[in-house]
């Protein structure tokens, strides 16, 4: 079941990342937002997509589905 919801979060990443590159890259928010989907898909290639990029627990999938690029688990998240 995880595959499938991290098949689905890495197919939305995909999908934002196209549309963001295909506007000019002038606001910022944008350029920020893809690099945080570009790491997202760097930790999926390396394996470790959904571990809290802290303290590498498990993230939340509802996490996940809110923001298929977070790289804190709630509690790391809330910590900072």
């Amino acid at each position: 079941m995880m595959q499938k919801l991290f098949d689905a979060f890495e197919s939305r990443l995909k999908t934002e990342l196209e549309s963001i590159n295909s506007i000019p890259q002038t606001d910022l928010a944008l350029i920020v937002r893809s690099r945080q989907i570009q790491a997202a898909l760097q930790r999926f290639s390396q394996g470790t997509y959904g571990l809290c990029c802290r303290c590498e627990d498990e993230m939340d999938h509802v996490l996940l589905d809110r923001d298929p690029a977070a790289v804190f688990c709630s509690i790391c998240g809330s910590a900072r």
